[in-house]
């Protein structure tokens, strides 16, 4: 995480550590916010936070959110199809007592 939020390639690591797998999209709602077969490796796309991504893309829909539910799709490349982990839940804001766009992955929401 850098000083100002958490990038799109450091949120895709933890992703991918997590189901051992190579993510292959982010979306919030009906939105895109990454796709690797559109972005691939851009670097600046990669090297965004993931919160700007968000608000650029989504702008009144975050204007009082605390966080955002991001659906990941990823590929198992041993099994070479497509999953869905279970959502994510992304924090834009925190409380006073942070700073207003601390961001990080806040913890995922089980799958029921």
């Amino acid at each position: 995480e850098n000083k100002k939020g958490m990038t799109l390639k450091a949120f895709c690591k933890i992703i991918e550590k997590k189901y051992m797998c190579q993510v292959s999209s982010i979306s919030f709602g009906e939105i895109l916010l990454y796709a690797q077969f559109i972005h691939g490796d851009n670097q600046e796309i990669l090297e965004s936070e993931l919160v700007n991504l968000i608000e650029e893309e989504c702008p009144q829909a975050t204007e009082d959110l605390e966080s955002v539910d991001l659906h990941v799709m990823c590929e198992d490349e041993e099994a070479e199809e497509e999953i869905c982990i279970p959502p994510v839940r992304f924090k834009l804001q925190t409380t006073k007592k942070s700073s207003f766009f601390s961001s990080f992955v806040d913890n995922i929401i089980s799958a029921s």
